[in-house]
């Protein structure tokens, strides 16, 4: 136990945990239909398209809107937890470290999905990657402050601890018996609308369309 008498402790139940972690694999399907979204918008024929009718600053904007919200959505998952409502990433983790073990949790709970998760979370919240988005975040996005351009953060920072922060929060919420799918199955409607949507410019299909629904949560 910490000696920091500054130390918060949100979540002390597995109720309240399974709370967390239903929250947290909503975020897990939207973070993934973000990326999806943005990407499908950067295909070499999108691109083009875009700047011949003309539309680049609004679809410009769209993906400025797309990567605000998605920088948003990781790096609030890692922050402090400083309140006893907090149900972000990190009060979800804490949690389960605080348990004496993740065994015998019940019949329908997956320690090693806990662990993986757990492990996970450790090495993520160190990284490179998401010291220089948590920067962005404090100096332009949040707050307005002097910034050095150097330690902005790529495409492949925010991609790459997309998928990260996503994968922990499925197998929170996957292996605590919260949810059952997969994330993968719930980005495909995602993934086909972006399809749909950016389809408009370049007339390219990457999906093909079909009768195949997902319940969306």
């Amino acid at each position: 136990m910490s000696k920091n008498k500054n130390v918060v402790a949100a979540i002390d139940n597995w109720n309240d945990f399974g709370e967390a972690a239903l929250l947290g694999y909503s975020d897990a399907v939207l973070t993934m239909a973000m990326v999806e979204t943005i990407e499908r918008s950067n295909a070499k024929s999108c691109i083009g398209a875009i700047e011949d009718d003309k539309a680049g600053r609004a679809a410009q904007l769209i993906r400025d809107a797309l990567s605000f919200r998605l920088h948003m959505f990781i790096v609030r998952a890692f922050i402090p937890v400083s309140r006893k409502d907090d149900l972000h990433l990190r009060a979800a983790i804490e949690f389960l470290e605080r348990l004496p073990s993740l065994d015998d949790l019940g019949p329908s709970v997956d320690p090693e999905r806990l662990q993986w998760a757990v492990s996970t979370f450790q090495g993520v919240q160190g990284s490179d990657r998401l010291e220089r988005l948590k920067k962005m975040r404090d100096k332009r996005l949040a707050h307005m402050a002097r910034y050095d351009e150097r330690e902005r953060p790529t495409y492949n920072d925010l991609f790459y601890l997309a998928k990260m922060t996503s994968g922990i929060w499925e197998n929170l919420a996957r292996g605590a018996a919260a949810m059952h799918l997969e994330v993968g199955t719930q980005v495909i409607a995602y993934r086909r609308s972006a399809d749909r949507f950016w389809s408009k410019f370049d007339g390219v299909r990457f999906m093909i369309d079909d009768d195949e629904q997902f319940d969306l949560v």
